[in-house]
């Protein structure tokens, strides 16, 4: 079996870092976080960062899924 089958696309490892930061960035408080329609901008926004922890499960079972669709999908030789 090759190795390289077996690593996650780039954009599936990007959308994961992006997504970790973004779901740690909305659980600081003190930050005027973005995307918030509610008096207090500056404390931490829970559901925001659910969402995006929910995206980052999201993306990171996607890769998986991928990567055992390519797995298969190899003619073996």
């Amino acid at each position: 079996m090759n190795k390289k089958s077996l690593r996650p696309t780039p954009i599936v490892i990007f959308l994961a870092v992006v997504f970790l930061v973004i779901t740690i960035y909305y659980l600081i408080p003190g930050f005027n976080h973005l995307l918030v329609f509610n008096n207090h901008p500056q404390t931490y926004q829970l559901k925001h960062a659910l969402l995006f922890f929910i995206l980052l499960i999201i993306d990171i079972v996607f890769g998986r899924i991928l990567i055992n669709r390519d797995k298969e999908t190899k003619i073996p030789q």
